[in-house]
């Protein structure tokens, strides 16, 4: 083990040659390589929810001067905190020294001598791998982290001042005049920045040159909005060795982001209700997910409640139309209302229930019921009365009901409709009183004869003769076709091609976006 004096007097780093230490005036302490090393941790929430200061680890109170062993180790620099006490402005880590042959781990002789006397000492055998600069801010508390490495290779044999490969903001931790941490960017292995020119100062949540994270509060100092922040596309200058160069940035103009915001009312079992959501830069808020029907209240009409679930299930919202800015979050979500809105959540029947909100608008415009399609569209007008139900497909019986027969049996549908497979579309029309009417159907005809082709009535037994399964599934592929029309079969549009184009364009089933990805 190799130990020196560390007692030696000037500021403890140099912006402009931050591999240069200071000649001497500060305390110093060798620790050896399997020591535990001298880093910091950034801020987080605790159970709480409150986000903790940054810190520096093991504390200055815990350092002893023990010296390197024979791989090296580190050397830590204090300086007054002003209050009394220490803290840690700066670790270099020291690797052993070898020279020649295809293995060489240093310069061999490129560097100059430190002039500071206690590197003066270690440098025959060890030499300088990596430099970390604590910069506090003028409460004391830990604002910026620099990481400096050298060059070592090339010939050329200049001031060490200018001498390294690396020079850049690691990690950044910004503070509101209330002294509460607002940002945090980089950690050990994710830069702040790469450009050597960024400093703290320049971090926003605009402006996201690497993953960054925002913090806003309770007036009582909990936390309410974690938001978290990466850049969508970043690339970064590469020398011959692969490694990333100063001033390599290079960003999109996009940015991805994802977070959490903490509810301030609690369930009646007191946990903390939270949301998680989605973001980016061209369209703010993207989607939110949550399992507390707390958010948007003002968007839960009562038929939410009787067609829920349960009442710990997922609930989401998705955006689809304008742009949302984070701040629409505030306030258990009030500010969603002014924009289009998707509300959806599972049915206790197993389905999925998504309801379209107009920007202001009080009652859902349309609720749509799916499994893996479109089985039910509803259409209300700006009062929330239903004018419209699209139905496709077989009917939930623990979902919603429809009285065919009742149609039939009143002369108004004459023919047996198609309830299941496709083109099997069911409108109805509601009018001001609420009362329904069936306005649209489609069935099967027969190529041959130019009529419906399935028994009618349907609860009737069928006295045609039977065919195999087999037999009737040829016969239906070569001479059914499909056609959609009003109840007593007068025909508007043939074909299963033209069916859909009709449903989109006149009825609008299923063209409305959720927010859903692919769309």
């Amino acid at each position: 083990m190799l130990a020196v004096s560390a007692s030696v007097s000037a500021a403890c780093n140099d912006a402009e040659a931050p591999l240069v230490a200071a000649e001497a005036g500060m305390e110093m302490r060798l620790l050896p390589s399997s020591a535990e090393k001298v880093t910091y941790r950034l801020p987080s929430i605790n159970e709480n929810k409150r986000v903790s200061f940054p810190e520096i680890v093991p504390g200055a109170s815990l350092l002893h001067n023990r010296g390197f062993d024979g791989d090296g180790g580190q050397v830590i620099y204090l300086e007054s905190d002003g209050k009394g006490g220490k803290r840690v402005c700066r670790t270099e880590s020291w690797a052993k020294r070898t020279t020649g042959g295809a293995h060489a781990t240093s310069p061999a002789g490129k560097e100059l001598s430190p002039d500071n006397p206690v590197l003066k000492r270690i440098f025959p055998y060890f030499y300088l791998d990596e430099v970390r600069a604590y910069f506090y801010n003028s409460s004391g508390r830990l604002g910026e982290v620099r990481l400096s490495r050298p060059m070592f290779q090339g010939g050329w044999e200049g001031s060490i001042r200018d001498f390294y490969r690396l020079n850049a903001v690691e990690a950044c931790v910004r503070y509101d005049n209330a002294g509460r941490v607002i940002m945090v960017s980089g950690s050990p292995g994710a830069e702040a920045s790469l450009n050597p020119a960024f400093q703290c100062s320049d971090l926003s949540m605009e402006e996201v040159p690497s993953q960054v994270t925002g913090y806003t509060y309770y007036p009582d100092g909990r936390v309410e909005v974690v938001d978290m922040r990466k850049p969508k596309t970043l690339s970064a200058g590469k020398d011959t060795t692969g490694t990333r160069l100063a001033g390599g940035d290079e960003r999109s103009g996009a940015w991805t982001g994802q977070g959490v915001v903490y509810l301030k009312e609690g369930g009646a079992d007191h946990t903390v209700r939270e949301v998680h959501f989605d973001s980016n830069e061209e369209h703010g808020l993207v989607r939110l997910k949550s399992y507390s029907a707390a958010i948007a209240a003002f968007d839960m009409t009562p038929i939410f409640s009787q067609r829920a679930s349960g009442h710990n299930q997922e609930l989401r919202y998705t955006f689809p139309a304008e742009a949302v800015p984070l701040r629409a979050a505030g306030d258990q979500f009030s500010g969603i209302v002014g924009y289009t809105r998707v509300r959806n959540y599972q049915h206790q029947s197993g389905q999925r229930i998504f309801e379209i909100f107009s920007p202001g608008a009080k009652h859902p415009r349309e609720r749509q019921w799916r499994t893996l399609d479109l089985n039910r569209q509803e259409n209300y007008d700006a009062k929330g009365k239903l004018t419209r139900v699209i139905l496709s497909g077989p009917v939930s019986g623990d979902a919603y009901t429809e009285n065919l027969r009742a149609y039939a049996e009143k002369g108004v549908l004459k023919l047996t409709p198609l309830t299941s497979g496709y083109s099997s579309y069911r409108v109805y029309d509601y009018d001001a009183t609420g009362k329904e009417s069936l306005s649209f159907v489609c069935w099967r005809y027969e190529v041959s004869t130019n009529k419906p082709y399935a028994h009618f009535p349907w609860w009737e037994s069928d006295p045609r003769p039977k065919r195999s399964r087999e037999a009737e599934l040829q016969y239906g592929r070569t001479q059914v076709g499909t056609r959609c029309g009003t109840p007593d079969g007068k025909m508007i549009v043939e074909g299963m091609g033209p069916v859909k184009k009709l449903m989109e364009t006149k009825y609008g089933f299923g063209t409305t976006k959720l927010g859903l990805p692919g769309e």
